[in-house]
């Protein structure tokens, strides 16, 4: 007979769907940030804008083909798992600086919706 738990009825997170590989990959890329400047220096803070472009920069190195990152030897991947990290990290300490733009753009009298909310809510009132 197997004792009662209740991981996913408690609301525990689901480490069951950890990889070590993928682990590993963005642990590398945080000890190299650490070495490049200081351990942890990234809960200073950083824009939402500069975490989101380097992690799309990863991402698309590997897309064309790059495995690894050249100055640090370590996979894009993992630097890109890093950025979204530092990103979720610096959101819950309050240090995470907000850059997006949300709202409406206008060229030339032309109205051009810049975020997901505010094109559903125009479709929604059909303006």
């Amino acid at each position: 007979m197997r004792a009662k738990k209740n991981d996913k009825i408690d609301n525990k997170i689901p480490t069951e769907y950890l990889t070590l590989d993928g682990v590993a990959a963005m642990c590398r890329a945080f000890k190299h940030g650490g070495e490049k400047y200081d351990d942890y220096n990234y809960y200073k803070g950083h824009t939402v804008n500069q975490l989101l472009a380097a992690c799309i920069r990863h991402v698309l190195q590997y897309k064309d083909g790059e495995d690894t990152d050249g100055e640090s030897g370590v996979s894009h991947i993992g630097h890109a798992m890093a950025s979204l990290a530092m990103l979720e990290k610096q959101k819950a300490l309050g240090t995470l600086i907000d850059d997006r733009y949300k709202g409406v753009l206008e060229y030339e009298g032309v109205e051009y919706a810049t975020d997901l909310s505010t094109v559903l809510n125009k479709l929604d009132s059909g303006t």
